[in-house]
């Protein structure tokens, strides 16, 4: 399909910015833009967060219904993924668990081999 047909369907009108053609809602109080640029335009992260937290809001019965039933219909299978994720990490597990000093800041100093200087002396 040439651009002359393209212009000659319904509702198309052309991107103020970079001149595609797209369909747009002529209810909006903005020029009409493609998708890409509607995108990439400033603001536009802001927006379809807003958009995101607003449905969010208006469905999160329904999500948290969702989210339970996958979890009731999953639940071996992601009981299995987290066994195996600890049983995979278990050392790094270990290791961020261990203790390496005492357990006052004089004893951290003590393990260190730094003589404990009082806080209000630091600086």
């Amino acid at each position: 399909m040439t651009i002359a047909n393209q212009e000659l369907r319904e509702g198309l009108v052309k991107c103020s910015l970079c001149g595609a053609l797209t369909e747009w809602d002529d209810s909006l109080e903005v020029p009409p833009l493609c998708v890409a640029c509607w995108d990439n335009r400033a603001g536009a992260d802001n927006e379809v967060a807003a958009s995101q937290r607003a449905y969010y809001e208006a469905h999160k019965d329904e999500v948290a219904a969702y989210q339970r039933a996958y979890y009731e219909a999953h639940k071996d299978e992601v009981a299995a993924y987290q066994r195996a994720y600890r049983e995979a990490h278990k050392d790094e597990v270990a290791a961020y668990k261990r203790r390496i000093a005492g357990d006052t800041e004089e004893g951290i100093f003590t393990a260190l081999g730094l003589p404990f200087i009082p806080p209000g002396q630091r600086e």
